[in-house]
């Protein structure tokens, strides 16, 4: 079971208006409060049954008019309307606006240059402390698609059992945190779920304590998952989960469908960008400037106090103007700018170099330098060859070990997603999401990116980027190696209990992978069994233009 905490509101009226709607795109349906303040196990002799709570059983299922909806949830925040007016502190309405910094670099670019974004600044604004900071939390709780659906009482009873061991209410000699639990439907990706809102402000007028509240919330998720039966999410209290795709990122997919562009979430197709990109440079000022030439837009996030430390960065499509900026921990945990300066060279003069560029004051080139070596399908097989022997040798109880084993394939993963087309990106987009999730960790590790695989990474970009991604041979050879990569983290998995994520590894071999895998197979024996021709016009001098004028002269 997945429990998102979302980000603290202030509009409680219009959170009930909206779980009691129809929704944004009119997915909601049968919408109905299934639980409220007050619900518990109720003992009546020797049986015992749930009480929904006060609220809930009043409403008795029934479906309101938004005027109706937000008239609950002023009941629900009334004791922070109460002692917030005693105190008599004015209130700001409405949402507080941020900017995004200008749409330009400080510097001036050059036409053959690109440069990175303004840093965010935000606006002036209210300093929201006392009785004007966010007094709603609002959480959501969801089952996999393929667990099916919890009745009303079952949804109930989690709900009630969630905020009493949160100490938000139900607890003996504490005021409650007034609450609700609506249900409206599955979700646009069929997965059933309820919503839980809350007033932070208890009865008496003390705030409640949300110090770590999403630490707290996945142990208490952990011990729900155990009494209720439910799928676990991950294995250990270590683990953490892939960030979630909003509605809006699906629905983008689906319209982008429509007009023939590649149809995975935006999300995930920044996560590929960042990376490849990674795996590609040696140090910061490459990364930035390989992300850039990819068709993404790259803007810091500097240390408090002035621009001589970039702590953060955040990207978006050069193309989507109306997409939002999401930072490196919004695409996965392992994607922060302090993880990612992990993979390659990271000093002081290095970091100097990169931070002209984070200043806008210098850009770098559109086009990228012509490499003094020829690539090829067959040094990027042996490195991942020489890889995947050192990666079956590794411990299998070596968690970190196998964390950055897990990072670096699906680097691997994203390099060969973002050189296929149609159905085949994805499905390597799908295992690329799931290589990656071995590598979401609460602690992290400290290992750069090995070597093969750059090395490796470095020889697929050039060749397909080349129009090489026709040639099956090259591609069945080194999808040989990655297979034997992703089959050595899965054994590893299993051999340390890691069954949750074993599983869903497994299965992405299973959909995914053996369909690719079907495929490659097909062409590469289709390729050695065609009659050799002649190389097309100017193939010698494709060759020639990679190579170096010394080796040009060898010939």
């Amino acid at each position: 079971m997945i429990v998102k905490l979302v980000k603290p509101g202030s509009d409680l009226p219009g959170l009930a208006a909206y779980l009691w709607g129809p929704g944004k795109a009119e997915e909601h349906t049968d919408q109905r409060m299934i639980a409220s303040t007050g619900a518990s196990e109720m003992t009546l002799g020797s049986s015992s049954m749930f009480f929904r709570g006060e609220r809930a059983t009043l409403l008795d299922d029934a479906a309101l008019s938004s005027t109706d909806a937000r008239a609950e949830g002023r009941h629900i925040e009334a004791s922070w309307r109460f002692f917030r007016d005693e105190a008599s502190v004015p209130v700001a309405a409405g949402a507080v606006a941020v900017g995004e910094g200008s749409q330009a670099g400080a510097g001036s670019a050059q036409a053959d240059e690109f440069r990175v974004e303004a840093p965010w600044v935000s606006e002036e604004r209210q300093e929201r402390t006392g009785w004007n900071r966010p007094h709603v939390m609002h959480v959501v709780f969801s089952l996999r698609a393929d667990e099916g659906e919890l009745s009303d009482e079952t949804w109930g009873r989690i709900a009630s059992d969630w905020v009493r061991e949160m100490k938000l209410a139900g607890n003996e000699g504490e005021a409650d945190c007034r609450w609700a639990a609506w249900r409206h439907g599955k979700s646009a990706t069929g997965n059933d779920h309820m919503h839980v809102a809350l007033s932070l402000v208890r009865d008496d007028g003390r705030w409640a304590n949300v110090h770590r509240s999403k630490l707290r919330s996945r142990a208490i998720a952990d011990e729900l998952e155990e009494k209720y039966g439910l799928n676990k999410v991950k294995d250990t209290a270590e683990q953490r989960g892939m960030p979630g795709t909003s509605r809006g990122e699906w629905r983008r997919a689906d319209e982008a469908k429509e007009t023939g562009h590649k149809e995975i979430p935006e999300r995930q197709r920044l996560a590929l960008v960042v990376r490849t990109a990674a795996a590609h440079a040696a140090t910061e000022k490459q990364f930035i400037a390989d992300v850039l030439r990819q068709g993404v837009q790259v803007r810091p996030r500097f240390a408090k106090g002035g621009t001589d430390s970039v702590i953060g960065a955040s990207f978006r499509f050069r193309d989507g103007q109306d997409q939002q900026w999401l930072g490196g921990g919004q695409l996965g945990r392992d994607l922060t700018l302090p993880k990612l300066r992990q993979m390659w060279n990271d000093t002081p003069h290095e970091r100097a170099e990169a931070l002209r560029v984070w200043q806008g004051g210098e850009g770098v080139r559109r086009s990228q330098a012509v490499p003094a070596w020829a690539p090829s399908w067959n040094a990027a097989q042996q490195a991942l060859a020489t890889w995947a022997t050192r990666i079956e040798n590794l411990d299998p109880q070596d968690a970190g070990a196998w964390a950055q084993a897990s990072r670096d394939a699906a680097a691997v993963a994203s390099e060969m997603t973002q050189g296929s087309g149609g159905r085949q990106h994805q499905l390597l987009a799908a295992t690329t999401q799931e290589l990656a999730r071995g590598a979401q960790t609460r602690h992290g590790f400290n290992h750069s990116t090995a070597e093969e695989v750059r090395v490796a990474c470095r020889h697929m970009n050039l060749l397909m980027r080349a129009g090489s991604k026709s040639d099956a041979a090259g591609w069945w050879a080194v999808w040989q190696q990655f297979s034997r990569v992703n089959q050595a983290i899965h054994r590893a998995q299993r051999a340390r209990g890691e069954f949750v994520r074993a599983e869903r590894l497994e299965t992405a071999a299973r959909t995914e992978l053996q369909s690719v895998a079907s495929g490659l197979r097909k062409a590469a024996t289709a390729q050695s069994a065609a009659p050799a021709t002649k190389p097309p016009t100017g193939a010698r001098r494709t060759t020639r233009d990679t190579t170096t004028r010394g080796e040009e002269r060898g010939r």
